[in-house]
């Protein structure tokens, strides 16, 4: 991919897609090192290896870039997983459930029937974006029909996951707020980023470009956010151990929870 870029621009964007892929891979694998039953691990290492299909639509390939057109939104799927599922791993309602597979289908599929429809797929992406290689007719009417249909699909997506975190904020204890609010708030940062960024690259590309970079740094805060969470939580376990042993040691227990809150 590296050595069939669009142009010099894509050198920068290939940079970010890897340091936020590792960013992410890293984090899973600490994660799953630390609770393998846990599938918050999975989630992390599955949204890292997948952010690398962004990476192949930024080459001139044309068959490379298509694979990449493709398949580079399936990304959200397990991220839509990893944020919904925080911090047990399991996504306990039906609609929790549901929402990562219709992002991980609707999406790729719809990207899929516009590569099909469409011999420039990516017009406003890039001036040399290669052609696609499987178009099949040429369509461009109904190709950009399709487009605007996913996009409003994709909004409504957002919109669900949103109401969801803020369901499960509400519904949360004080005790489990703590331990929630990192990873809900660089999700639902993430999330309204995305969101702002395709309404406003419809009308205004300068802005498009300014949003690109604040969705980047929200997307990369997430995996940051989770290793605090597992810092956090680390912490406490040890202020637990600690006040146990001075209680068995015989420790009056207002020291002992004076020197475990310190």
């Amino acid at each position: 991919v590296g050595s069939n870029l669009h142009d010099d621009a894509s050198w920068l964007a290939l940079a970010i897609v890897l340091f936020v892929s590792i960013a992410f891979v890293l984090s899973g694998l600490i994660a799953l090192a630390r609770r393998a039953e846990n599938h918050t691990g999975v989630y992390l290492a599955a949204v890292g290896y997948l952010a690398l299909f962004s990476a192949f639509a930024l080459s001139a390939n044309e068959w490379i870039f298509a694979i990449g057109f493709a398949l580079e939104t399936l990304v959200w799927a397990p991220f839509a997983a990893l944020v919904l599922a925080y911090p047990t791993g399991v996504l306990q309602r039906r609609l929790e459930r549901a929402l990562p597979v219709l992002v991980g289908t609707t999406l790729p599929v719809a990207s899929i029937l516009i590569l099909l429809l469409d011999s420039t797929p990516a017009p406003s992406r890039c001036n040399g974006c290669p052609e696609s290689p499987i178009v099949l007719t040429e369509r461009p009417g109904l190709a950009g029909f399709i487009d605007v249909v996913s996009t409003v699909v994709g909004l409504g997506l957002i919109a669900a996951g949103l109401v969801l975190l803020v369901r499960r904020w509400r519904a949360a204890s004080p005790a489990l707020r703590r331990l929630l609010w990192p990873v809900l708030a660089a999700g639902s940062a993430t999330l309204l980023a995305i969101g702002t960024l395709v309404i406003v690259d419809e009308f205004y590309d300068d802005a498009a470009d300014a949003l690109a970079l604040v969705l980047v740094l929200c997307f990369v805060t997430v995996p940051v956010a989770f290793l605090v969470g597992i810092l956090r939580s680390r912490l406490a376990r040890g202020s637990v151990s600690a006040l146990v042993l001075r209680l068995q040691e015989g420790t009056e227990l207002h020291e002992a929870l004076s020197e475990a809150l310190r």
